[in-house]
């Protein structure tokens, strides 16, 4: 593994551990360091046509909602790939099981990254729900 591999991978647990607690307690503020200027992405349904658009506001208030909503919500990360197309560049593939008690829902998580100004930072993500 190449150590801009092994940086970004880092970065990447980061990522995920904060978006977690964000998801549990509505804190949504160390995220938005994550999200690069632009952000957006797409959240599809298998029974729809057309995916949903969102933004960084949108993103950020359904994580505070989630937390408003369902405390309890444990948010995971399996099988994940990452791919660097360059040393400044990532993208990552996974499953996100988002645990509900005694049911599971998932999705599957397309995100883009990229280093600017020394910070990685996601550009756009695809989340299709199973």
């Amino acid at each position: 593994m190449s150590n801009a591999l092994k940086a970004f991978q880092a970065v990447h647990d980061q990522y995920l551990s904060v978006v977690e607690h964000a998801y549990r307690t509505g804190e949504t503020d160390p995220v938005l360091p994550f999200l690069g200027p632009g952000y957006h992405g797409y959240y599809g349904m298998p029974d729809q046509d057309r995916a949903d658009y969102f933004d960084t506001a949108i993103a950020i208030e359904g994580m505070r909602q989630t937390a408003r909503q369902l405390p309890w919500v444990r948010a995971g990360c399996v099988n994940r790939s990452i791919r660097m197309p360059s040393e400044t560049s990532a993208v990552v593939f996974y499953e996100k099981p988002m645990v509900f008690g005694d049911k599971t829902i998932s999705a599957f998580a397309i995100e883009v990254w990229r280093q600017i100004d020394g910070n990685w930072v996601i550009v756009r993500e695809t989340v299709e729900h199973l």
